[in-house]
This record gives C-alpha cells, structure tokens and sequence, in this order.
C-alpha cells in the first residue's frame, strides 16, 4: 500500500465490537435500500466509514503513545537497575508482563460500543 493509504482492514478491530458491527449494517441498509441502486444517496455509509477510520486511528495512537511511554519508563528502570549492579535484561522481562498491561489498557480504552453517530 502506499504510504498514507489504509486498507479497509485497519477498522476490523473497531467493526469487531458488537454495537459497531450494529452500526456498520444499519449504514449499508440505509445506503443500499435492500439492493444495489446507483441513485441512492451514499452520504451515509461515508459519513461512518469516514468517522469508524477516524475513531480506530484515534485507538492506535492512544496505544502507540502509551507504548513509547512505557518503554521510555522501562528504559529509565533499566538505568536505575544497571546503576545498582543488576543485569539490564530484566527489563525484557518487564515488558513481557507490559505486554499484559498494554493489552488491557487497549481493552479499556474501547470501553462498551455505543453509537457515535447519533
């Protein structure tokens, strides 16, 4: 893909979510009106695909920037280890249970669907 262009597949993770998935075929029913017809006004669907876009780039930077805050901070207690005589590769064992904590903050951080288009 080149760059700044993202596959449809960037929102799976958002469209996973129960309420979304909701969401997704109400937009296509108002958009396709139970069958395909050219005429029939799209603003609809663009208005939820831009915005379900919108919302998932919104979740991986949260994510993104919480990591680089928590490897910045295991790097600090790297230092502070290695000042004290202890191995640095503890911090590799570190980030194994931040890997845990990353991925329920990420669950915490879509918290329960609901509807961002009413």
């Amino acid at each position: 893909m080149p760059n700044g262009v993202l596959s449809g597949a960037f929102i799976e993770e958002w469209l996973g979510e129960q309420t979304n998935t909701l969401h997704y075929y109400a937009a296509v029913r108002a958009v396709q009106g139970g069958s395909f017809q050219p005429e029939r006004d799209t603003r609809p669907w663009l208005k939820f695909a831009f915005a379900a876009h919108h919302r998932q780039a919104q979740r991986v930077q949260r994510r993104y920037e919480w990591t680089v805050r928590l490897w910045n901070d295991l790097a600090r207690l790297a230092g502070l280890l290695a000042a004290q005589g202890h191995a640095t590769g503890r911090v590799y064992v570190l980030a194994g249970i931040a890997s845990e904590i990353a991925e329920a903050a990420a669950a915490a951080a879509r918290g329960p669907g609901r509807n961002p288009y009413s």
